[in-house]
């Protein structure tokens, strides 16, 4: 996927880069909002591999299956691993 050939990651450790990171997450949660399972395990996916840098992901994407109840059994597994697993 293009998270895994994506030369960024998160930067907590650099304030120049807080606006930018700030911005990538926020595009990755509008993302689980499309109702297209393709989009929701993009989004998942990116946001596995920022969890790393900020652990809020995890808040995210908890948040995100609140409001999914009748999601497919698959996403759901795959939301859930990228909350603590780069995927």
């Amino acid at each position: 996927m293009w998270w895994d050939v994506l030369p960024i990651h998160g930067r907590p450790d650099l304030p120049e880069r807080t606006e930018f990171d700030s911005e990538v997450l926020l595009v990755l949660q509008r993302l689980l909002t499309i109702p297209h399972d393709a989009c929701r395990e993009s989004a998942l996916h990116g946001l596995g591999h920022w969890s790393i840098y900020y652990p809020n992901v995890a808040d995210t994407i908890d948040e995100f299956l609140s409001h999914c109840p009748d999601m497919r059994h698959e996403l759901v597994a795959y939301a859930k691993s990228a909350k603590t697993v780069v995927l």
